[in-house]
């Protein structure tokens, strides 16, 4: 099974989470629990792989930066219950990947999980 989500606006990565005060992280965590709760995706019990398309215009992240984006949107798949965790038993690949758009264009983000087993 093959789940694909999109999430409008910029994703933030560590680097901006890491100057946020805890409350703040949280209530960032929540918006994408119920923003990807609200496009009620199925659960993905077993091994699974994730690809992630950030969109947005101008130079892209850095490589740790953009991996780093993946973070928040995974903690909010597992809170939600559509995948059972994200550690490596769990999510066996993660492959993240930046595509530069227009400037017309509002950024925006896929992810998509792909059952393995």
């Amino acid at each position: 099974m093959t789940t694909e989500l999109t999430i409008l606006g910029h994703v933030p990565g560590m680097n901006t989470l890491l100057r946020l005060h805890w409350s703040d992280r949280a209530d960032i965590l929540r918006k994408y629990q119920w923003e990807l709760m609200a496009q009620k995706p199925p659960q993905h019990r077993g091994k699974i792989k994730v690809d992630l398309w950030r969109h947005s215009c101008g130079r892209g992240p850095d490589q740790d930066n953009l991996v780093s984006t993946a973070k928040t949107l995974l903690d909010a798949l597992k809170k939600n219950k559509t995948i059972v965790d994200d550690n490596p038993s769990i999510l066996v690949e993660l492959n993240c990947q930046h595509v530069k758009v227009s400037r017309k264009v509002q950024p925006y983000s896929v992810l998509r999980i792909t059952d393995i087993e």
